[in-house]
């Protein structure tokens, strides 16, 4: 059985990312979902790559979680800056 086996390094980023039998490689970690060199492994699960230094890891799911929730209607961007989200405001075209 061929399976996804990531290496990570002391910080817990992944630093290569294999195709191989779980018996190949003792070191390599067995991985179920999508990884890819650069995800992070915490709490026995592999996170992307942190979208931005104030989001913080979700305790028991895959995924990176805003300091504020984001607004759940219309479309909207992180600023970092100011920890807030940006409504973005999309303009109709002359004409229409």
């Amino acid at each position: 059985m061929t399976d996804r086996l990531a290496y990570i390094n002391e910080a817990g980023v992944a630093i290569n990312v294999i195709l191989a039998d779980p018996s190949f490689d003792p070191n390599g970690i067995p991985c179920d979902a999508p990884v890819s060199v650069g995800f992070v492994y915490a709490n026995g699960i592999f996170y992307p790559p942190q979208p931005f230094p104030s989001w913080t890891m979700a305790d028991n799911s895959p995924e990176w979680l805003p300091p504020v929730p984001k607004p759940e209607e219309g479309v909207w961007n992180w600023n970092e800056e100011t920890l807030s989200w940006v409504e973005v405001v999309q303009e109709t075209p002359a004409g229409s």
